[in-house]
Order: C-alpha cells, then structure tokens, then sequence
C-alpha cells in the first residue's frame, strides 16, 4: 500500500466517527413572572440566574431600555432554570410562604430566542398571632418594639432574624457585646399562626481591651494610635469604632483601614481585645486631570502632591491648571453661556496647599494662589487669594470650621453691571485694586451612614442595617469689615441640604435645598461677594449664575440694533434680538434654590432622572438711573437628565426648561472712542424670539454638563 493512503487510514482510525456538531442553546428574550402578589417581582429578578443579556454599553441603555438592541447575548441554560425554581421557592419561604412553588415555561419568542416564565402558587401564609419580646428590661426599657414584626403580620424568618439583629444592636450599642437574644416560635394548633417571643439574654458589660496594630510604612504605630477613639477598660462601643475609622480615612495617605473587635476567648473575660490595620496608598501622588463642565467649559488641572511628608500624615499640593478652554478652543461648544472679549480668555490658576493634623480630629488647612477665575456671565475674579482654616470633626458625622480667605484683586470686568446699577459707567471709577477679607465660620453635617462615596451606596455593618435615607446639611456665616482688612463692609449666610430616600435597589427620589442672605455693601459692593443661582448644581433651567436681575450687553456698539442711538436711553422700549447680546447677572442679596427629583438606574452605571426646580432670586437694588432693572425674579423649571458612569468618572447631562417670561432689562454698550460705557435704557428682551413652535420651545431648553451626582 502507497504511505499516503496508509497514513490516512491511520487518521481515520484516531479521529474515529464523526460527530455533529450539537446546536446552540436559543437566546433568552425575556423573563416574566406570573401569579406573583406578595413580593415585588424585582427581588425575584434580582435572585435568579435566568435573565436577558445586560447593555453592551452604557452609551447604549436608552436603546437597550426602549427596543432591547445592543444587549449582549444570553443562552438559555435548563440547569440554571431548574435551581431558579428552587431559589424562588425559598425566598418565598423567607418571606412566610412556606407552602410557595415556582415552576418555569419555556416558549420560544422568535428565531433563536425564547421567553422565561416562571408560574408562581405562592399558598397562604403563615401569621405571626401574638409577639413579645422577655428580658433585659432594665437596659433597653420597658418596651422594646420588635420591627419589623407585628401581630398579625406575616411570620417571615427574614423578619424575625432582622428582628433578633435589631435587638442585638442594641444591646451591643449600650455595652453588651455578649448579649443573646433567643427566638421562641410555637404553632398554634388547627391554624396557621405561630406565637413568637424573643428572649432577651444582655449578658456582662463587655470592655475594650489590648489593641494590635498592623501599619504598613511610612505609617508608624503611633500615627495609628493617636487616633483610636477608645481606651482599655472602657466600656465597648460600637460608635467608638466607628469614629476611629473615621479617622484613619480622614488621613489622606491611607488607602484602606480596618478595626476588627474580637473576644479573648479566655473563659470569662468580658474584654473585647481591637486588631486595627492601616495600608497606605501611593505617597507621592501625580495627577493630569481633564474636565467637561458646562461651567468649566472643558479644562485641565495637573497636581503633585506628597500625603506624608517630614515624618507627620500631612499632605503638601502644588498644583496649576486652566479652565474655560472650550471657548476659545471649541466656539464655545458644552458651556453654559455664550461670551464675548474678557469672558473667552482661559482661566488659569497656581496653587499650593497644606493640610496639617493637629490632634485625631482638627486639620489646619492652608491655601495661596494666584488665579483667573471667569464665573460664566457674572464677573472675572484675578488676582491673590489665601484662605487658612481651622477645622475639627465632632460626633455623628459633624464638622465645624473657622476660616479667613483674604484676596486682593481687580473689579474692572464688572464694569457693564455697575453701569446699569449704579451710573457708574466710566473705567476709571473701577480700574482699581479691591481687597476682600471675610471671616467665615462653618458647619457641615454627613453622617458616614448616611452619605453616598461616588456612585456606592453605604451598606449594612456593626452599627446597623443599610439605610434608606441619606442626607447631609452645610452651613456658614461670613462677614468681612475694617477689622477683618476688608475694604468692603457685608455678611453672608448659607444654608445647603439635600436629603435622598431610596425607594428600592434601582429607585430613588431626592431633594435639595439651598437659601442664602446678603447684609451690606450696597450696590457698589464687588461682584464676587454677592449671592448667584443658576446652573447644574442649582435651577437648571437657569444658564449659571443668570437667576435673578440681568444687564445686557452689546458687544459692539458699531452695529447697533434697529431704533437705536449711541446714547444714554437711546435704546428705551426696543425689542432686542437675544442672539445680539450678552447677558450679565447682577447678583443678589436673597437666594432660594427648590429641587425635586426622582431617578431610575437601568444599570449599575446608567440613571434615568425627571426633575423640577423651583428658583427665586431678589436683589435690594436701587431705582437704575435709566432703564427697567427688576428686583426680583422666580423660576419654575422642569427637566430630564441622564447620568453615565465612565472610566474617568460619572458624567450628567441635564436638559430643563426656562420658563420665564418677557423682560424689560437694561441695555449697555461701550463707547470704543472713549472707552466708557452707556446705558441704553431699558429694552424688550425675549429668549424665544424669531422662533415659534418646536424652535421657540428649543430655545427656552437649557443644557447642562456636570459631573457626578448633583446632590
């Protein structure tokens, strides 16, 4: 026989008979829920294996949300379904259906695909007749209430477990860290009930006892413990564990920290003996950051800084960086406003920072820098800053300051505003050197429980479940005078809360509120001292800073509008077109900012949120020496905003309403041959007109790009 037929021969006989090739399993289209009226079905959807392919891309979820495309590919796996049935079945049963089944269909949904449903009988429940909680009276009270369990309520071993938690927090929270709580439950004959009764056992009082640390260098023992919040023999805490992680995170060099209490176990110690663990993070960070902001208008920060430095966790940062980028670079593309002259130069600004601890729980903080800062259709802030702050961490998530931020710098970009307001309207009466020299006290509270790090949410520890509200509330009082070295007499108050309650794993609803008050400094006072609204993180129908009075701006008094002279009042009741001007804030003295929002996440990095925004602005202006300059003004705004969650962080796009009407605003000009400014009088100014319709409607729609969650 020839080799080559022998050889193959040979490979014949290696590979054996050939196989088909078994086909694919079909895509799941859809998993549905049938005969479900107890739970929700998404904590169902959330437990099983069956689902449909998740978004290719968070660039994608409104299109994966609304016709399922762009959704990866999930093959329908029986064995997964199998124990679905299962896990349904015992969810059911940790909710007080014992008796409940699941038992899953498959139907196909199309070429390749099937759906998934799964048939629940969910039977009847078990009911808890009568609930009491013995023991320990003397320390939790006489009344010790058992939620989330009830007569007459649903004998779910969730709840009763969450219940047995609950009390064992309590008893751990006044000392007792021994403490049992045992749960008795007892069928009631011929009836589905149960009577149900905790027995309390609070146990000795537990103490703190020998503490271990483990720190990596340059962490020292004794950086680690200057801030442990608690000493051996005092009665255990778990509040007192809780603060010293707070302080060993308060350290910027620390990456990642842990307090582990643990018993002796020796036979009848009752000390708790605490293994702390500090790990650093890098020493000496080097950052080049990038920013798109509707306020910012695209820019750069490029920061180094040292987070252990001369022996001490104290933190040195020089920095320098440029913003307002995207004027120049891109026509004003993503800002909020649109400018001309001084607001399109790029910002700039050199920086250097220290941050000192004195003591576990008080920071020195200190900052110089020399900068150029444009707050979009408000003022240009140039010059020398400094701000040096004291600040100390109280309980319960409490911070409080002391701060004095001198600056000395020029008022000359304000000059139309000053024209409009107070007749000033030549640039030598502003082509000065100003100083501003505030003393500032202020109050910020976030309790670690209660606040948001980025897009996580806190979760369930020692100290309790995890919560359903979060919140936090800042406040602070400023004034400036002679003494101060101010050059300006004026006091400011703040008040900024929001508060969030998530409705389930992919719900939520928040609100916030900010209220400020200005005293002093008269129409004259510079425009970085008064109060602004507006923007992303405030109305967001509003450009930023543009809530309240306004004066418009002619950019050149070359091309003037149809009606109109080069003079004082020569533009009185004419119908400006708002594509000719610029619009320039006043500020304020009274500030109110309302909004409401409710989001929906589709995924782990895509929010969905509808809003409304309440704003009202009033400022204690005089009678303008020609020209309507109204004193106040409220918006209603109502919006739709979409969040994603990129690798460079979380970026929001928002699109809202102005809803305010036709205004009477004054309108200024400068005279290129002498240099002063005119006021035109006042004019008729309209944001939606030239447009009707869809195109009016698209001019009152006011975009925004932020960063992160707004509150």
């Amino acid at each position: 026989m020839h080799p080559t037929a022998m050889l193959g021969l040979l490979l014949l006989a290696i590979a054996g008979p050939a196989r088909a090739q078994a086909p694919a399993p079909p895509r799941v289209e859809a998993v549905r829920f049938s005969g479900v009226r107890a739970l929700p079905q998404s904590v169902l959807r959330d437990s099983i294996d069956t689902r449909r392919g998740e978004c290719g891309s968070v660039f994608l979820a409104p299109v994966c949300a609304i016709s399922g495309a762009g959704r990866q590919t999930v093959r329908l796996d029986t064995a997964a379904v199998r124990l679905d049935e299962v896990r349904i079945a015992g969810i059911y049963a940790a909710r007080g259906y014992p008796d409940a089944r699941a038992v899953a269909e498959v139907s196909p949904s199309g070429t390749d695909e099937v759906t998934v449903t799964f048939r629940v009988t969910e039977g009847e429940p078990v009911r808890i007749r009568t609930v009491r909680v013995t023991g320990g009276e003397d320390i939790l009270g006489a009344a010790v209430d058992p939620m989330p369990l009830r007569a007459g309520g649903i004998y779910a071993p969730a709840d009763v477990e969450a219940a047995r938690q609950r009390i064992g927090r309590r008893l751990t929270a006044t000392g007792r860290a021994f403490g049992q709580v045992e749960v008795q439950a007892v069928a009631v004959e011929g009836r589905r009930e149960v009577d149900l009764t905790l027995q309390v056992t609070p146990g000795p009082v537990a103490v703190f006892g020998a503490t271990s640390v483990s720190a990596e260098r340059p962490l020292r023992d004794r950086d680690i413990r200057s801030r442990l919040a608690f000493r051996p023999g005092e009665r255990f805490s778990p509040a007192k564990l809780d603060q010293t992680l707070e302080r060993l995170y308060a350290l910027p060099v620390v990456r990642t920290a842990e307090v582990i209490p643990r018993a002796s176990g020796a036979s009848g110690d009752t000390a708790i003996e605490t293994l702390v663990t500090a790990e650093p993070g890098k020493l000496g960070a080097y950052q080049f950051l990038g920013t798109v902001s509707s306020t910012t208008c695209l820019g750069a920060d490029a920061m180094v800084s040292r987070r252990y430095a001369f022996g001490a966790p104290r933190t040195i940062t020089l920095g320098a960086g440029g913003s307002n980028l995207g004027r120049s670079l891109l026509g004003g593309a993503g800002c909020s406003t649109r400018e001309t002259g001084e607001f399109t130069d790029p910002n700039y600004y050199v920086r250097a920072d220290l941050h000192e601890p004195l003591g576990a729980d008080t920071w020195l903080l200190l900052r110089g820098a020399v900068q150029r800062e444009v707050a979009p259709g408000a003022f240009i802030r140039r010059g020398v800053q400094a701000r040096a702050e004291l600040r100390r961490t109280l309980a319960g998530g409490l911070q409080v300051g002391v701060a004095y931020s001198p600056e000395r710098g020029d008022n000359r970009p304000a000059a139309p505003v000053f024209c409009a307001v107070a007749g000033e309207c030549t640039t030598e009466a502003l082509d000065r050197r100003l100083t501003l020299a505030p003393l500032e006290v202020n109050a910020t509270w976030s309790p670690r429980r209660a606040r948001r790090i980025g897009l996580e949410l806190p979760r369930a520890d020692i100290t309790g479940a995890a919560p359903v509200w979060l919140y936090s509330l800042r406040g602070s009082l400023a004034g400036a005078d002679a003494i101060t070295g101010s050059e300006y007499r004026f006091a400011t108050a703040l008040l900024d809360g929001a508060i969030t309650r998530l409705v389930s794993r992919r719900a939520e609803v928040a609100a916030h509120a900010r209220l400020g008050v200005l005293v002093g400094g008269g129409e004259r006072l510079p425009a970085q001292a008064r109060l602004y609204g507006g923007g992303p993180r405030g109305v967001r129908g509003v450009p930023q800073n543009l809530l309240g009075p306004r004066v418009l701006l002619l950019p050149d008094s070359d091309v003037l509008p149809d009606g109109c002279t080069l003079a004082t009042g020569g533009c009185e009741g004419v119908d400006i077109d708002p594509d000719d001007v610029r619009v320039r804030a006043v500020g304020g003295d009274a500030l109110a900012e309302i909004n409401l929002e409710s989001r929906l996440w589709l995924s782990r990095g895509v929010m969905l949120a509808g809003f409304v925004d309440v704003g009202m602005m009033h400022a204690d202006l005089p009678s303008s020496p020609t020209g309507a300059l109204p004193r106040t003004e409220t918006v209603v705004s109502p919006g739709l905003g979409v969040m994603a969650g990129l690798p460079f962080g979380a970026l929001r796009l928002d699109a809202a309403l102005d809803t305010r009407p036709t205004r009477m605003l004054p309108l200024v000009t400068r005279n290129e041959e002498t240099g002063a400014y005119i006021n035109l009088g006042g004019v008729q100014y309209d944001r939606t007109r030239g447009g009707s319709g869809f195109d009016a409607l698209r001019r009152r729609i006011t975009f925004q790009i932020s960063t992160g969650i707004p509150f």
